[in-house]
C-alpha cells in the first residue's frame, strides 16, 4: 500500500505543474494587466511605465516569469498581490477557513442526501421514493445554481425570514449557532448539482449488486431486506460512489465561487472574482495552486480508499 501511495503522489506532480502552466498562460493571454490599472489612474509616462513593469517583473518573457513563479512556489512563496501589496499567502490564509467550511459542509450534504435517496430508490424501485429521487436529481443537475440560490433566498430569507441571505455571521455573535444558520442556504445550493450524481451512481450500483448471487443467498438465509441492502449490497457498491466523490469535488469547489458571490460569503470565491477584475495574476495563481492541491489530495485519498476496498487495485499498480 505504501508503494501505491508514493506512486500516486509522484504521478500528481506533473499534473499539478501542467495545471499551473495552462492557467498561467491563459491569465497572461487575457487583455489587460495590473500595470494598465495603475497607469490609467496615475497618469504615468513611458519611462515610469517601463520602470513599473520591471518592478513587477512583467518586462520578462512569459515563460521566464512562469518558471520564476514556479520556483517560488516550491519555496513556499506565492508572491505579492499587485492590487493590495500584501503577500498572497497571507490573504488566502484569511479566507481559506470560510471556503473550506462551505465546501466541506456541501460535500457532506451531497453525500448523505444523495446516497440515502439512491439507496431508497434501489431498495424500492419505481416507488414514490424513486420518483422523488429522480425529480430531485433532475432539478439539481439541470438548473443553474445561481437561479436556485435566488429562488431559495426569496422563499427562505425574504418571504419566510427563516434564514439569513448573506454573510458568514452577519451582525450577530461569531458562535457555532450563528454560523450554522448562515451556512445552511449556501451549503445546500453548492451541494444541489452533486446530489443528482450521487443518486444516479448509488441507485445504479445498488441495483446491480442486488441482482448478484450472494444477495440471493443472503435472502435465502432469512436476513431482512434492509439488512441485505445495507450490509451486503451497499458495501459492494461503494467503489462507484467513491468515484462520484472524486468527480464532485471540482464541481463543489467551482460552485462555491459563484455561491460565495451571491451570499457574500467571505471565502476565496469572491477573492478570485476580485483578482480577475483587477488582473492580479499572483492572486489568481495562488488560488489556482490552492484549489489544485486540494483536488489532487482528495483524488489521492480516494485512490487509497479504492485500494482498501479492492486490494487488487494496489497489487496491479
Amino acid at each position: 500500500m505504501g508503494r501505491y501511495v508514493i506512486k500516486r503522489v509522484i504521478q500528481a506532480i506533473p499534473i499539478f505543474i501542467g495545471i499551473t502552466f495552462i492557467v498561467f498562460m491563459l491569465s497572461n493571454m487575457a487583455p489587460g494587466s495590473p500595470i494598465d490599472i495603475i497607469a490609467s489612474s496615475a497618469g504615468l509616462n513611458a519611462e515610469q511605465l517601463q520602470a513599473l513593469k520591471e518592478a513587477y517583473g512583467l518586462d520578462k518573457p512569459v515563460l521566464v516569469r512562469y518558471f520564476i513563479w514556479l520556483m517560488g512556489i516550491f519555496q513556499g512563496d506565492l508572491g505579492v498581490s499587485t492590487s493590495t501589496n500584501v503577500p498572497v499567502a497571507t490573504i488566502i490564509g484569511q479566507r481559506i477557513g470560510a471556503s473550506l467550511t462551505l465546501s466541506c459542509t456541501a460535500l457532506v450534504f451531497s453525500i448523505i442526501i444523495g446516497v440515502f435517496l439512491g439507496i431508497m430508490s434501489a431498495y424500492k424501485p419505481y416507488s414514490i421514493w424513486d420518483k422523488v429521487s429522480s425529480v430531485f436529481a433532475f432539478i439539481g443537475s439541470s438548473m443553474p445554481s445561481f437561479f436556485i440560490a435566488l429562488v431559495m433566498i426569496y422563499i427562505f430569507a425574504v418571504k419566510l425570514k427563516w434564514l439569513p441571505a448573506s454573510g458568514m455571521y452577519g451582525s450577530g455573535a461569531k458562535d457555532l449557532a450563528n454560523l450554522v444558520k448562515h451556512l445552511i442556504l449556501p451549503a445546500i445550493i453548492v451541494s444541489m448539482q452533486s446530489i443528482g450524481g450521487y443518486i444516479k451512481q448509488t441507485r445504479g450500483a445498488m441495483l446491480e449488486s442486488i441482482n448478484e448471487d450472494y444477495i440471493k443467498t443472503a435472502r435465502s438465509k432469512g436476513i431482512s431486506e434492509w439488512a441485505v441492502t445495507i450490509k451486503h449490497a451497499l458495501r459492494n457498491a461503494l467503489i462507484p460512489i467513491v468515484t462520484q466523490i472524486g468527480l464532485s469535488v471540482p464541481y463543489i469547489v467551482g460552485g462555491s465561487v459563484v455561491t460565495e458571490q451571491i451570499f457574500a460569503w467571505p471565502g476565496i470565491g469572491s477573492l478570485m472574482v476580485n483578482a480577475v477584475n483587477t488582473f492580479d495574476y499572483n492572486m489568481i495563481m495562488g488560488i489556482t495552486v490552492l484549489i489544485s492541491i486540494v483536488v489532487l489530495i482528495v483524488n489521492i485519498v480516494l485512490d487509497v480508499v479504492y485500494a482498501y476496498l479492492d486490494p487488487r487495485i494496489a497489487a496491479e499498480a
